[in-house]
């Protein structure tokens, strides 16, 4: 395997991203979904949500259609996107992910039969309101004139694309003035990461850790409510473990 990381997200490829780490609910996952189910279900009905960086998947978004009447998905690469649309059009050979339905029902405590699994997949489906491209680069990273969200989430993205700690500081203040007063900001992050590994190639990472991002959420104007931390499963994927975060803006 190549020790090099490379910045060339062309050689980003969605499948090699998921059949490393989606082909089954293995116990990163399981925590990953425990925890939108925590997040999602302690809130009433919302109007909007944007998920940013959301890469190929949607396990991610399955809980907060629950909440959320529109969901905003956002990525910077159009093979993301094309994935993701891919599943949204039921497209044959796009990636089945009723296994990660199946075990949102049974946290919810709901029977993961066959009928509740497509009738939690139509949900997700009719939440998500449009996808468009976001550019953690760009100023701003949406086009102009985007509204306040009730909701944002970013799993494994904006601490996932350097290495530069002021970069990635000024790209989560982007991300989070889209927040509405009172909205909820909830985050998943690889921890004390220098990169992370799909298939034979590394991509960069801002080591990040519980200290370094309750600063980072005090200067963005937001409050921690919560915050904890899990061990990686395979520490050759280039992190120590996960952060998953809840936080909400005065």
């Amino acid at each position: 395997m190549s020790s090099e990381i490379t910045l060339d997200y062309n050689e980003f490829s969605p499948q090699d991203y998921l059949n490393e780490y989606y082909t089954e609910v293995s116990d990163e996952n399981e925590s990953l979904l425990q925890f939108f189910h925590d997040t999602y279900s302690k809130l009433g009905p919302v109007d909007s949500m944007l998920e940013v960086g959301g890469g190929p998947t949607i396990y991610q978004i399955i809980s907060a259609s629950r909440v959320a009447k529109h969901i905003d998905f956002s990525e910077y690469l159009p093979a993301n996107l094309a994935m993701v649309r891919a599943w949204l059009d039921q497209k044959p050979g796009s990636f089945n992910w009723d296994i990660y339905f199946k075990r949102v029902l049974e946290i919810e405590g709901r029977p993961a039969s066959r009928e509740n699994i497509d009738a939690l997949a139509g949900t997700v489906r009719g939440a998500v309101r449009r996808l468009t491209q976001y550019d953690v680069f760009r100023e701003p990273p949406l086009v102009e004139g985007e509204p306040l969200y009730d909701i944002i989430a970013s799993n494994f993205c904006i601490e996932g694309i350097q290495t530069d700690r002021q970069v990635f500081e000024r790209q989560f203040g982007r991300m989070t003035s889209y927040l509405r007063p009172g909205g909820l900001l909830a985050l998943c992050m690889v921890k004390n990461a220098t990169y992370y590994r799909v298939g034979k190639r590394r991509f960069p990472v801002v080591p990040v850790n519980e200290t370094i991002m309750e600063n980072v959420l005090k200067n963005a104007g937001l409050t921690l409510t919560h915050i904890q931390s899990i061990k990686a499963v395979d520490p050759d994927q280039g992190y120590e473990g996960m952060l998953m975060i809840r936080a909400t803006r005065g």
